[in-house]
């Protein structure tokens, strides 16, 4: 979850999403990010976790779940 002390949340995800791409084994992580409103407020969250996580399908969709959870709970 980025830092939103400073109102500079969006820049952070920006620049980490940067980092991730730049990063010479991305191809073995798998990254999914939201963005949910809090009190008025842009929460940028994300998840790395190894392909070969055993199960990889079953938290993504948790992740998104609760995502889901977050922005229908405005």
């Amino acid at each position: 979850m980025c830092d939103s002390a400073d109102d500079q949340q969006a820049m952070r995800s920006r620049l980490f999403i940067r980092w991730f791409n730049g990063y010479a084994e991305k191809q073995n992580f798998y990254i999914r990010t939201a963005m949910v409103m809090d009190e008025g407020e842009e929460n940028y969250i994300a998840i790395i976790l190894q392909r070969s996580h055993p199960q990889l399908q079953m938290v993504i969709e948790t992740f998104d779940n609760v995502m889901e959870q977050f922005k229908a709970n405005k």
